[in-house]
């Protein structure tokens, strides 16, 4: 009799405590036999055994363990039929756990693309540069350290990015769609960078915006320190407003701002607001 073969496995990306996912293929037998994933596709390494609901020639259904074995990246799913005989090696990704999180730093760099993930934690700093996408990818960014976004690196549709250090977003990074920006430190946002369609930017310390940065349908701008705005920095309307609030010590305008009908609404807590004369 031919050995097992598995043609599919959903849609190739499987998470732990998922059930009721169809392996399609053939020669499975008539008799429910048993279904791993395995670390290799030579069968070494971690394995867990999956759950099986229901058993044909073609077609099983089974369930992930919720607490695997089996960590995150590619792994392999491999059958087993009554008779001992296995299938081929099936490659799929598989999450193990949505939290990515790193004791000391975490780097993600170049054209990395990340599958979603839930929150992504550093002891130490967390950069992310190059031409990396993070595209609803994941929950919250959180670093006990700096928190550095630089190059073409683009952030779209995330949660919030909270630093215990400083924050700094130069280059051409772009993010959209994304939560708060929250610093124990510094927020620098420098070079091209562009913003748009974000929560609250909050540092403890100064926030500093620079060069041809724009900034788009932010929410409050809220500082400890000072806010300074410089450069050919834009800020652009949506609707009627942009900020909501600015709660700083003191604000400096310069001349090179342009401010394309924004409408400053709950203006709070400003000591001085200077605008340098051209």
């Amino acid at each position: 009799m031919p050995a097992p073969e598995i043609l599919s496995f959903g849609d190739g990306i499987h998470e732990a405590g998922e059930s009721g996912l169809s392996i399609d293929g053939g020669g499975f037998g008539a008799f429910p036999g048993s279904a791993w994933i395995f670390q290799n596709a030579d069968r070494s390494g971690a394995a867990d055994e999956l759950t099986v609901g229901s058993w044909n020639d073609i077609q099983l259904s089974v369930g992930i363990p919720a607490s695997p074995n089996n960590t995150n990246g590619t792994r392999y799913l491999l059958v087993q039929r009554e008779d001992l005989a296995w299938s081929q090696a099936f490659e799929f990704n598989f999450i193990a756990t949505k939290d990515m999180v790193a004791s000391g730093s975490l780097s993600i760099t170049g054209d990395a693309t990340m599958i979603p993930v839930g929150d992504m934690v550093a002891s130490g700093t967390m950069s992310i540069s190059g031409s990396a996408i993070l595209t609803g990818a994941v929950e919250d960014l959180a670093v006990d350290g700096a928190l550095s976004i630089t190059g073409n690196a683009a952030l779209n549709a995330v949660g919030d990015l909270i630093a215990v250090g400083s924050l700094s977003i130069t280059g051409s990074a772009s993010l959209n769609a994304v939560g708060k920006l929250v610093a124990a430190g510094d927020i620098s946002i420098t070079g091209s960078a562009v913003l748009a369609s974000l929560g609250d930017i909050s540092a403890d310390g100064s926030i500093a915006v620079s060069g041809a940065v724009t900034l788009s349908a932010i929410g409050e701008l809220v500082a400890t320190g000072n806010l300074r705005i410089s450069g050919s920095a834009s800020l652009g309307p949506i609707g009627s407003q942009v900020i909501d609030a600015l709660i700083l010590d003191s604000v400096q305008l310069l001349p090179e701002l342009t401010l394309d009908s924004v409408t400053l609404v709950h203006v709070l807590n400003v000591d001085s607001v200077a605008v340098v004369p051209l």
